[in-house]
C-alpha cells in the first residue's frame, strides 16, 4: 500500500522557538504560534477560551498544536512528537468529538481540522504505530459528511475552497486505507466545486476577488501544496492544469502588490505580511527570479521589470517610477475593489504610496482585538486614504455591485493619469483622478457632484515613523530631520479647512495596525470641504526641483511643470490627458454598469 503524505496547513511555523522550548512542548505545554504564550495543557482548553481571544479558540479547535508537532516531526523525526500528538488527539476526541461539541464549529474550522487529522493518521500509518483506527475513521467520515452537505458549504469564498480541498484530500486518504469506492465519487463531486470556486476567486487577469492581499498569498500557498499533492498521487490531470493556471495568475497579482521590502501591504482584511519565498516558488514560475530579487534585497534573482500593472477585473492599479529598487524608488497602489459579499473595509477610491524605503501613505490595517471603536474607525473610510461624505461610510450592498471603479487610465513612460468613480452614495457622484508625474509629484484631483450640499473629507494616513510639520494647509513629513514629502491643498472651489490626528482616543482616529493585534498611533490629515459641486486638488511633492502652476477651465485643468503643460480634459464619463497639446492614448473600462450609473446620476440631476 502506497504511503500518503498530506501537506501541512501551517506555512509560517517558528522552528527556532520550538527548538528553544522543545522540552516544554514535549511535556505538558501547547504551542500555537508566537503571538500566544505556551499554555499548560488541561482538557478544558478544548472548549474554553482562557484568553477571550477568538483567534486562539479557532486555533485550538483546528488542532493547530497537533499540526505544529507534526511539522516539527518532519524536521526531527522524533517519535515523541507523534506520541504527544496522539495524546492530544485522543483527549480532543473524548472531550469534543464524543460530546458532539465539534458540531458547533464553522465550516472552515471543520475543514482545517480534517486536514490535521488526515495528516496525523497518514504519519502514524507510515511509521506503523498502533492506534485506535476507529477514532480516526469516525472523525474523518463525520467531518466529510458535514463538509459535503450543501447547507454547510460556503460558495464563492476561500472558506468554501478550504472545505473542498479538505474533502478531496480526505477522500484520497480514506480510499487508500479503507478501499471504499464511494470516496471516488466524492472526489469527483468535489472536483467540480473546486473548479467553480477557483473561477470565482481568481479572475482571468490574476487578481483576487476577496478583499485581502494577505489572503491571496495564503490561498496561493495552499493551491501550490494542493497541486503538488494531487500531482504526486496521479489525481485528475484536468484539475492539476486548472490549479496550476490559477496559481500562476494569482502569483502575478501577489508580485505586483509586493512592497520593495518583501512585505505585502495590510490592505483589506489582511496584515502586513512577510512572504515565504521558498514556499511561494515551489513550482517554478516566470516571476520566480524577480520575487527572489525583492525578497533578498537584490542579492539573488533578477531586477524588477514592470512599471505599470492594471487589474481591470478588481480595479487595482500599480505604478512604479523605475525598475531599480533604491532610495528614489516610488510605488503608487490604487485600489477600488468592491465585493459586497465579503467586504468589511470601506476603502473605495483609496491608495497607498511607497518611497525612500518607507510606506509613506498607508492603509490603517485590520485590527481584530476587542476594542470595537478602534476597529470601526480603522475599517471605515477614516482608516484609508479616501473620501468620506457627511461623516458616514457608504452602504455595502450587493445591489451596488459594479457601481464604482476605474473608468480609464492613461500610461506613458514618466506619467500616469487614472480616473475612478464611486456612485455608492445616494445622489452623489465622486470622481478621483491621480496624476502621477514620476520622480516629482503625485497630484490628486477630487471632483464632487451632488444635488444638495454635503461635507466632503479627504483623508490621508501617513506613516507613524514620520514627524509632521504643519504650515496652514500644507503638511510635511520628516524622518531624522530629513524631509520625505509635503502635501498641500493646491486648489479648492470652496473654503477648505484641515484637521490633524495622531492617536486621538476621543475620536479614535490616527491609529493603525500592521499585525492585526496591536495598534499604534499614526498621522492622519483630513481636508474638509462643503459644497454641492466642487473640485479639490491635493499636491504631494516628492522632489521639488520643478515648480507647478495650474489653471482651471470649465472642461479642462492645466498643470505647467517646467517647459511642459499637462492638461486633463473632462467629459461625462472619462478624463483624458494631453501633453503640450498632444493627447495620449488611454485604456477604458468595459464595466457597462458603472457607465450606466454615471449616466443615471446626470439624468436624475437634470
Amino acid at each position: 500500500m502506497e504511503d500518503i503524505n498530506v501537506f501541512n496547513i501551517v506555512n509560517d511555523i517558528d522552528y527556532d522557538f520550538i527548538e528553544k522550548n522543545s522540552d516544554k512542548i514535549l511535556s505538558d505545554y501547547l504551542y500555537i504560534n508566537n503571538d500566544y504564550p505556551l499554555y499548560k495543557y488541561n482538557k478544558e482548553l478544548w472548549f474554553e477560551n482562557p484568553l477571550f481571544d477568538r483567534d486562539y479558540a479557532f486555533y485550538m479547535q483546528t488542532l493547530i498544536p497537533i499540526c505544529n508537532l507534526l511539522t516539527y516531526y518532519r524536521l526531527k523525526e522524533d517519535d515523541r512528537l507523534i506520541e504527544k500528538a496522539l495524546i492530544l488527539f485522543y483527549t480532543w476526541y473524548e472531550e469534543n468529538y464524543m460530546t458532539n461539541y465539534y458540531k458547533k464549529n464553522n465550516g472552515l474550522t471543520i475543514a482545517l481540522r480534517l486536514m490535521v487529522v488526515c495528516d496525523l493518521f497518514t504519519i502514524v500509518k507510515k511509521i506503523d504505530l498502533c492506534v485506535l483506527e476507529d477514532s480516526f475513521e469516525n472523525v474523518m467520515l463525520s467531518h466529510c459528511a458535514i463538509l459535503e452537505n450543501d447547507k454547510n458549504y460556503k460558495q464563492n469564498s476561500t472558506i468554501g475552497l478550504e472545505q473542498d480541498i479538505a474533502l478531496f484530500v480526505s477522500s484520497i486518504v480514506l480510499y487508500q486505507y479503507y478501499g471504499n469506492s464511494n470516496f471516488l465519487n466524492l472526489k469527483l463531486f468535489v472536483k467540480h466545486r473546486i473548479i467553480n470556486q477557483l473561477n470565482f476567486l481568481i479572475y482571468e487577469d490574476g487578481s483576487f476577488s476577496e478583499h485581502s492581499v494577505e489572503q491571496a498569498y495564503r490561498i496561493n500557498l495552499r493551491l501550490i501544496d494542493f497541486y503538488l499533492f494531487i500531482e504526486e498521487y496521479g489525481e485528475s490531470e484536468e484539475l492539476c492544469k486548472i490549479i496550476k493556471s490559477k496559481s500562476d495568475n494569482l502569483l502575478i497579482f501577489i508580485y505586483a502588490m509586493l512592497e520593495p521590502d518583501g512585505y505585502l501591504p495590510n490592505i483589506g482584511l489582511g496584515s502586513y505580511t512577510k512572504i515565504n519565498i521558498d514556499k511561494l516558488i515551489k513550482i517554478n514560475h516566470s516571476l520566480s527570479e524577480h520575487l527572489k530579487y525583492i525578497c533578498t534585497n537584490g542579492i539573488e534573482g533578477k531586477k524588477l521589470l514592470y512599471q505599470n500593472v492594471y487589474f481591470p477585473s478588481s480595479n487595482y492599479f500599480i505604478s512604479v517610477n523605475q525598475n531599480e529598487i533604491n532610495d528614489n524608488f516610488m510605488k503608487l497602489t490604487i485600489y477600488s475593489h468592491f465585493n459586497p459579499y465579503i467586504e468589511k473595509h470601506y476603502d473605495l477610491l483609496a491608495f497607498t504610496f511607497y518611497h525612500k524605503n518607507l510606506p509613506l501613505f498607508v492603509d490603517c490595517g485590520n485590527y481584530k482585538n476587542k476594542e470595537r471603536l478602534y476597529y470601526d474607525n480603522m475599517t471605515s473610510l477614516y482608516g484609508h486614504n479616501s473620501i468620506c461624505v457627511d461623516k458616514h461610510d457608504y452602504l455595502i450592498d450587493k445591489t451596488f455591485m459594479n457601481k464604482s471603479g476605474i473608468t480609464n487610465i492613461t500610461i506613458d513612460n514618466h506619467i500616469t493619469l487614472l480616473s475612478e468613480v464611486s456612485c455608492l452614495y445616494e445622489g452623489i457622484l465622486l470622481r478621483r483622478n491621480f496624476l502621477f508625474i514620476k520622480n516629482y509629484y503625485l497630484i490628486i484631483i477630487d471632483e464632487f457632484d451632488s444635488i444638495e450640499n454635503h461635507q466632503y473629507e479627504i483623508i490621508f494616513n501617513i506613516n507613524q515613523k514620520l514627524s509632521i510639520k504643519n504650515n496652514e494647509l500644507e503638511y510635511a513629513g520628516y524622518l531624522d530631520e530629513k524631509k520625505y514629502f509635503s502635501i498641500k491643498n493646491l486648489y479648492c472651489t470652496e473654503i477648505c479647512t484641515t484637521t490633524f490626528f495622531n492617536g486621538n482616543k476621543k475620536d479614535f482616529k490616527g491609529f493603525l495596525s500592521y499585525n492585526g493585534k496591536d495598534i499604534e498611533p499614526t498621522n492622519t490629515v483630513i481636508y474638509k470641504i462643503k459644497c454641492s459641486n466642487g473640485l479639490n486638488i491635493s499636491l504631494i511633492t516628492l522632489n521639488p526641483t520643478i515648480h507647478v502652476s495650474y489653471q482651471i477651465l470649465n472642461d479642462q485643468i492645466n498643470f505647467k511643470m517646467g517647459d511642459d503643460v499637462y492638461s486633463i480634459i473632462r467629459n461625462k464619463f472619462y478624463r483624458y490627458l494631453e501633453k503640450n497639446g498632444k493627447i495620449f492614448h488611454d485604456e477604458k473600462t468595459n464595466n457597462k454598469a458603472l457607465l450606466n450609473s454615471i449616466n443615471d446620476f446626470y439624468r436624475r440631476k437634470k
